[in-house]
């Protein structure tokens, strides 16, 4: 299984180690690496763009189904 088939995987933990990883090694790795570097950066910004998205509708839903709190009105 390569790296890439990992990816979905990962924890988010994970996922951001490999993201600063892969991050530093194409700006100052080996040929190899930064190659290696270059194929991942992708699949992991794609994969952590979509996680992103997902916790924001989350959040989102969540907060949609909390009751809304009244104030009690004042007598004047």
């Amino acid at each position: 299984m390569s790296m890439a088939d990992r990816i979905p995987s990962m924890s988010d933990k994970d996922l951001k180690v490999l993201h600063d990883n892969a991050a530093r090694l194409n700006d100052g790795g080996t040929k190899q690496q930064q190659a290696a570097a270059a194929e991942l950066l992708p699949a992991i910004e794609a994969e952590l763009d979509q996680r992103k998205t997902a916790a924001t509708a989350e959040k989102a839903r969540i907060a949609a189904e909390k009751p809304k709190k009244t104030r009690a009105k004042k007598i004047a």
